[in-house]
């Protein structure tokens, strides 16, 4: 019976230090993936806060860009200068560098207004008129008859107008002659209508006026290219939270 007793207890012994060796496993274990969610949670943190500070800086850069074309777009309407911010902007600027060298012609000394160019322009559309009315007049001089040619006469009589006055009529419809059609976009402020006409001039026409097409040109492509980086950047601008 006494083997038998020991024999039981020796078997309780072992199980109960079983059980317990069990236990400190377990709990062994328990710690050991406790230790590595903690760290887990501290790894997903700090990339969060990574991430986080990565969305700040965006954003900032994005409103800067947002600022910089804002402010290159109203100096070239205005003529100031804009090198300064012209210079900011290509850092920021990752992509295609076309529209940013269209702005750099005017960046230094700042661009014309459409009205300046419509003054410039003005003379060129006068000597274009007059060298118009000479060519009619010799027409009529050598074909036409006594009531063409006095018609032809009083439409040739200079006339005083200011300095500022729009050129005298060619003869012809606005929306006909091409040099009035130059003159007319000018006046109301559309470069690109003036662009185009200025393109549909005839060779002596386009002589005439020297280097003022290259000019009204890329005036044109200076205001295409800031209405296009302001607007990409306000596209680029973050939404939501």
């Amino acid at each position: 019976m006494k083997s038998a007793t020991e024999a039981v207890e020796k078997a309780t012994q072992a199980s109960q230090q079983a059980a317990e060796a069990g236990r400190t496993q377990a709990q062994e274990t328990t710690r050991a993936l406790e230790r590595v969610q903690q760290e887990q949670s501290e790894k997903i943190a700090a990339l969060d806060k990574a991430l986080g500070q990565r969305a700040e800086a965006a954003t900032v850069q994005a409103a800067l860009r947002v600022v910089t074309a804002d402010r290159v777009a109203t100096a070239l309407a205005t003529g100031a200068p804009y090198a300064e911010p012209l210079a900011t902007l290509r850092k920021l600027e990752t992509g295609d560098t076309a529209r940013l060298d269209a702005l750099a012609p005017f960046a230094e000394a700042g661009a014309p207004s459409t009205a300046q160019l419509a003054a410039e322009f003005r003379p060129v559309a006068e000597k274009a008129v007059a060298a118009r009315r000479a060519a009619e007049a010799r027409s009529v001089a050598e074909s036409g008859d006594i009531k063409t040619k006095l018609l032809s006469m009083a439409d040739s009589i200079v006339q005083v107008r200011r300095v500022d006055a729009p050129p005298a009529s060619t003869g012809k419809p606005a929306g006909e002659d091409p040099v009035a059609k130059v003159q007319a976009a000018l006046d109301r402020g559309a470069l690109q209508d003036a662009v185009t006409a200025f393109d549909a001039l005839p060779q002596e026409a386009k002589a005439e006026a020297g280097a003022f097409g290259e000019k009204l040109k890329a005036r044109n492509a200076a205001a295409q290219a800031a209405r296009g980086l302001l607007s990409d950047a306000f596209k680029n601008l973050p939404v939501g939270p």
